[in-house]
């Protein structure tokens, strides 16, 4: 589950930013990342974004987030996005914030 909490702001490439919150809970280990999304469309349409950001409460806090993700209509109805993702902890990184 996740929050955005600032609006976009567009880009001059036509790709718009953002922050968030998301919350994992897992059955060992919950957190709270907090994210800074760059998105846009790349040459053939399709949504991409690039994620930075730190672990901002739980395990393993303030260690530096890496990621992407790609967007696709999803399945559940008219214009409805879903997005597939990795994230990746830099363990042992602090974020410098």
């Amino acid at each position: 589950m996740g929050e955005a909490f600032n609006p976009r702001e567009s880009l001059p490439n036509g790709f718009v930013t953002f922050e968030a919150d998301y919350h994992f809970v897992g059955s060992k280990h919950s957190l709270t990342v907090h994210f800074r999304t760059v998105q846009g469309r790349d040459p053939s349409g399709v949504i991409r974004g690039v994620i930075t950001g730190f672990v901002k409460d739980g395990w393993p806090k303030g260690n530096v987030v890496e990621g992407e993700y790609v967007g696709y209509a999803c399945p559940q109805g008219v214009n409805f996005t879903c997005f597939d993702g990795t994230f990746v902890i830099k363990k042992g990184s602090k974020a410098q914030n």
